[in-house]
């Protein structure tokens, strides 16, 4: 989900230290804006409301500080508020569906290909003895 920007040259601050080996659950100010269908500024001014989540995660860049929050905080959050409506998070979740059975297919692919280049070493290691 959360795309970070070059982490090696940024300082990295956890807010919320439990979320650190989770990042696969987080999401940026611009995903946010894309699920409520909204600026990324319309997200920085709902960060700052009461009832927000949260941040978890916070990269120092040169410009300003990028925010990641978890995913499923923010769409708790975005239903609550009625901000995305049911129907919409149901075409997400298809959208998502089928991008996982690409990536899916495309690692049966790459682990077909590993075993059989293993398989070709092996062999070759095998005859060379």
């Amino acid at each position: 989900m959360a795309t970070a920007p070059e982490e090696k040259n940024y300082q990295v601050r956890w807010l919320r230290p439990e979320f650190q080996h989770c990042e696969e659950q987080l999401l940026s100010r611009a995903e946010i804006a894309e699920i409520g269908q909204v600026t990324p500024r319309s997200v920085t001014n709902w960060a700052k409301a009461d009832d927000f989540p949260q941040a978890v995660k916070e990269v120092m860049t040169s410009h300003s500080p990028v925010r990641y929050w978890v995913a499923a905080e923010v769409f708790a959050w975005l239903r609550q508020r009625g901000t995305v409506a049911a129907e919409r998070l149901r075409v997400m979740l298809a959208e998502y569906e089928i991008e996982q059975l690409r990536h899916r297919k495309a690692l049966a692919h790459i682990d077909v290909l590993v075993d059989q280049i293993r398989s070709t070493l092996h062999q070759q290691d095998t005859i060379s003895e």
